[in-house]
């Protein structure tokens, strides 16, 4: 389980969930526990590629895992890191003090 973030993970994660499409396929995903590829496409009114770039974002945001059986994908939510990353959000936007400044992050991470 993802104790923390980083600034890296963090965005990444909010440009994934910037998308409304990719927001809906996490609710999907996270009310069924486990989807293939193909009840997604099914469900969404997208086609094909679309559907596969969203997925490909997702887990590149590790907020879905990809597992491969034959033929077959399936997703499955990753609550533990939307976990992770609303700590982060919720450090980083309500506790505003002893935060360091966007420069002195990028500075600390090189």
């Amino acid at each position: 389980m993802p104790v923390g973030l980083t600034d890296e993970e963090f965005c990444t994660i909010a440009r994934a969930l910037a998308d409304p499409q990719r927001c809906e396929i996490l609710e999907r995903a996270s009310a069924a526990g486990e989807l293939p590829c193909s009840a997604i496409v099914e469900s969404a009114a997208l086609c094909q590629s679309t559907v596969s770039h969203h997925l490909k974002e997702l887990a590149n945001a590790q907020l879905l895992e990809r597992r491969r059986d034959g033929h077959f994908t399936y997703y499955r939510f990753r609550r533990d890191v939307m976990e992770a990353y609303l700590d982060a959000l919720r450090a980083r936007t309500l506790s505003g003090a002893g935060r360091p400044k966007p420069a002195e992050r990028k500075a600390r991470s090189l």
